[in-house]
């Protein structure tokens, strides 16, 4: 969509093309007036609030006074107003917040206003105006801004992808769901929403995705660092873009505060699903496969055993491959430190990680704790199998959303028994590491008083249900008196268990 009218910064469209971003506006024809439910009133529109009225000679202030006194019952000194302009233009309607002092529009007298008690409950203070002054009037541009974006029928969403798009993810785009007027600042925010997206999703859902860390020296002190410091992921992208001709999609930035003020740690991810194909990057510069080919050598031989490809025949698979998640996570590594040094020039860049596509469950189990293991074995027998557990986990936005939609598909609320009676000795062992490692005093405490108010039990009791070992065999609540106990101790296990893997491998 033409960015013409959309109150969409500068400053912001330039941040997206550093990120290998580009947005598309679309707008929503089911709107609401954005005055419903207002901290601040304002004379002239609000139905409550009636256009003032001017005495001939009478002056703006004494207009706004006689207003208050009429209206709310209350004096000019109990609340900090100004001046609204409205102005129309091609068809839209803008509205102006003047200067203090400023005078009507004597064809459309109108003014905004916020009560002392709002800006003492809003922004905690009223005695010291530098602290609240900025703040309020942002808020009143807002509101002036909205309510224009209202009028202009101008109510929108924002999705954000890539620049460039690979055959691995076409048309992959990123959407909050959220609605916002197109008004200055809120635009801004609902971006950045969006942008916050695409890092969650590198971090926690994209697969092929490689993290990168650097340090970053800042000669100002801790408060400047932030307009001071040459953001690295910003550097990257512009290298990138100006040696290989491509824009790399970059997320999940993150900046580490150095202890003495000056060295500060940053670090980003990115995706090579989001990135074009290999032979694109190298038909625009072909060096790069000099420096893979340099890594490559130099990672094989840190690697030990006998089990070493020949460099050269993995960079002709690479060119000649569509999809890098055919690629092992030794060529990946080649591959993003060349593309990364190149372009940077410097050699303090380290790769955190390399998430590769996880194919199996074997390697979905891999390196995990016992009990996390358990939980994957228990989702892929009620699930059905691994591919709907994959999909399960990639598809879910949030951990808590995957484990409702675990603990909605279960085919019988007693599922949860076959779950512990399985493992039973992971979910004891599991409650017995919390014990140890958290204390009485924090999560297990408060494990033992939620179960002992469930169950109308004392602590004692809870504690003998959270990590005595299970009877023998599937029991009942007949049988164990601490069945019921058991039971939700387990689907506690379960469910933590469940989050993790999704922080770790959705």
């Amino acid at each position: 969509m033409n960015h013409k009218h959309i109150a969409v910064s500068d400053e912001m469209l330039q941040r997206l093309t550093l990120l290998g971003l580009t947005p598309t506006f679309t707008k929503i024809n089911e709107i609401y007036n954005p005055r419903d439910g207002s901290q601040i009133g304002w004379a002239g529109v609000d139905v409550d609030d009636p256009t003032p009225s001017f005495i001939e000679g009478q002056s703006t202030y004494a207009a706004v006074t006689q207003y208050l006194a009429d209206t709310n019952n209350v004096e000019e000194q109990d609340v900090f107003w100004r001046v609204v302009k409205k102005e129309q233009k091609e068809g839209r309607v803008s509205y102006t917040l003047c200067d203090e002092g400023a005078a009507f529009d004597l064809a459309q007298p109108m003014f905004v206003y916020i009560h002392n008690v709002e800006i003492v409950r809003l922004y905690g203070d009223f005695d010291n105006k530098s602290k609240w002054l900025d703040d309020v009037l942002i808020d009143m541009r807002t509101d002036i801004d909205e309510y224009a974006a209202f009028q202009n029928k101008e109510f929108y969403s924002v999705t954000l992808s890539p620049i460039e798009e690979n055959p691995c993810m076409a048309g992959m785009i990123f959407d909050t769901g959220f609605h916002f007027f197109n008004a200055v600042g809120v635009v801004d925010d609902a971006i950045r929403e969006v942008i916050a997206e695409v890092g969650s999703w590198m971090k926690h859902r994209a697969s092929n995705t490689v993290g990168y860390k650097a340090n970053v020296e800042n000669n100002g002190g801790r408060g400047s660092m932030m307009d001071e410091m040459v953001f690295m992921d910003e550097k990257v992208a512009i290298g990138v873009r100006n040696i290989y001709g491509i824009q790399p999609v970059i997320g999940n930035l993150e900046i580490t505060l150095g202890a003495n003020e000056k060295s500060h740690q940053e670090s980003f991810s990115i995706s090579l699903n989001l990135l074009p194909k290999f032979s694109t990057v190298v038909n625009n510069n072909q060096d790069i496969l000099k420096v893979m080919h340099t890594e490559l050598v130099r990672l094989m031989g840190e690697q030990v055993g006998s089990d070493k490809r020949d460099p050269y025949l993995m960079l002709l698979e690479a060119v000649l491959s569509e999809d890098y998640e055919d690629w092992s996570s030794m060529l990946t590594r080649s591959f993003v430190y060349a593309l990364f040094s190149t372009a940077e020039g410097d050699d303090d860049y380290k790769i955190e990680h390399v998430r590769k596509p996880i194919t199996t469950l074997a390697e979905l189990q891999a390196d995990k704790d016992h009990i996390q293991q358990a939980a994957i074995s228990s989702l892929v027998d009620i699930m059905g199998d691994f591919k709907t557990l994959r999909d399960e986990l990639a598809a879910a936005k949030s951990a808590k959303a995957f484990v409702d939609r675990f603990q909605a598909g279960l085919a019988d609320p007693n599922d949860i028994i076959y779950l512990y009676d399985e493992h039973r000795k992971e979910i004891n062992d599991y409650a017995k590491q919390v014990t140890n490692e958290k204390g009485c005093e924090t999560l297990t405490f408060f494990t033992f008083k939620e179960l002992a108010d469930k169950f109308n039990c004392n602590l004692d009791d809870a504690a003998i249900g959270l990590y005595e070992p299970f009877p023998t065999g599937l029991q009942t609540s007949d049988q164990d008196p601490y069945f019921d106990i058991r039971r939700a101790v387990a689907n506690i296990a379960i469910n933590t268990a469940m989050e993790r893997l999704y922080d770790e491998c959705a």
